[in-house]
């Protein structure tokens, strides 16, 4: 709308200017005939001079500068568009950050519950142990303090969640998201590094565009200006210098405008913009370096995390073992809660990395489509 208006108002500068003008003077000396002739009475021209005209003009040539201006307009449009995009792009990084820490928050929570269960049942089977004299009952108080610490835990991780919650439903505008079944999404294959497909390299590119299109105009601006115009007038003198009487005038003629001297103004400017050029190649060059780095250090990172998968897999069959058997001990009064919960607590913790380790994997690869600048065409699964 804002360009709209601009090119209308441009536009203008091309159709016929209409003016209305008014001036009165005092002037030290006038117009005087230099010779005195008998009979003859020459009138002395007054010092004092009125007129009134209304004058019209028509630009017939400017030499392309409203043109250009126009594509200029044009130009800073699209970088006043592209800023909110940029924006838009970064709120919506935010949103997938909050979204994969809400999953994290939740995968947690499921598992620290599950805990919980499975330390009830124990405790269930310590009190009988214990109402059978076969046990001690610091092993309850031991499973005891366990649960409340899992306890706690839980209602840090739901206030966490809560706090995630309502800035995930400010940043998209909706509501009760905490009722909902957040989805784990699992993205496919990861895309060609591209440094060039976030909206912050194409602002690069319009800042260009826009510097070439100021020093075309400055180009532009030095040719001249060609204009035609027609004037109607009242006054004293008319167009007659001789005569004192108000009387009624008429013109019609053309204007050539042009600037043939600035004192060097035009080419320091041009030196100005070559210096800015300079400046916006330079910051893309380092935008363009810091984006391979860091595509390359997130691609590291699945890397990374994908072996780490496959090793908490083999530790968790590993821990499942230990765990199964201490429980067992626990059960025939063998061992102490305290040395059961040493063996539980590496499964669970051993569980929670697999599970953050999943959800992590696939924030990477996001992070990885997103500083690729593919938000907007990635392609994902949905696990079954």
């Amino acid at each position: 709308e804002i360009h709209r208006i601009q090119k209308e108002a441009l536009h203008t500068r091309q159709l016929p200017q209409m003016n209305f003008n008014g001036q009165a003077s005092w002037q030290s000396d006038v117009t005087e005939l230099p010779i005195r002739l008998p009979g003859l009475d020459i009138p002395e021209i007054a010092h004092d001079q009125y007129k009134i005209w209304a004058e019209v003009s028509q630009l017939v040539w400017d030499g392309g500068s409203i043109n250009r201006q126009m594509v200029n307009d044009r130009i800073d449009m699209l970088i006043h568009i592209n800023a909110v995009e940029v924006e838009n792009y970064r709120l919506l990084e935010n949103v997938n950050q909050i979204y994969f820490s809400i999953l994290s928050l939740r995968e947690n929570e499921k598992l620290l519950r599950a805990a919980m269960d499975e330390l009830y049942a124990r405790l269930k089977n310590v009190r009988a142990g214990i109402e059978n004299g076969t046990m001690l009952p610091s092993n309850a108080a031991v499973l005891d303090a366990e649960i409340t610490g899992i306890e706690q835990m839980l209602t840090e991780t739901g206030y966490n969640q809560t706090m995630a919650l309502y800035r995930l439903e400010e940043l998209c505008g909706l509501e009760n998201v905490r009722y909902a079944e957040l989805e784990m999404p699992y993205y496919e294959e990861l895309p060609a590094p591209d440094t060039g497909g976030r909206p912050e390299y194409e602002s690069f590119l319009l800042e260009k565009r826009r510097l070439s299109g100021i020093q075309e105009l400055n180009r532009l601006s030095r040719r001249p200006w060609i204009s035609a115009y027609s004037s109607i007038g009242y006054g004293r003198p008319g167009l007659n210098m001789l005569s004192n009487d108000f009387e009624p005038y008429a013109l019609l003629g053309a204007r050539l405008s042009w600037n043939i001297h600035d004192w060097g103004k035009m080419k320091k400017q041009e030196e100005i913009l070559v210096l800015q050029e300079q400046i916006v190649d330079t910051r893309l060059e380092t935008y363009e370096r810091n984006q391979r780095i860091a595509l390359q250090t997130l691609r590291q990172e699945v890397s990374k995390i994908e072996h780490l998968i496959a090793a908490d897999h083999r530790i968790i069959s590993l821990r499942k073992q230990t765990a199964a058997a201490a429980s067992a001990r626990l059960d025939q009064g063998i061992i102490t809660s305290s040395e059961y919960l040493t063996d539980y607590n590496a499964l669970l913790r051993a569980e929670l990395n697999l599970s953050l380790n999943r959800i992590r994997l696939e924030q990477v690869k996001l992070n990885y489509i997103s500083t690729s600048g593919l938000l907007n065409n990635l392609t994902k699964t949905t696990e079954k």
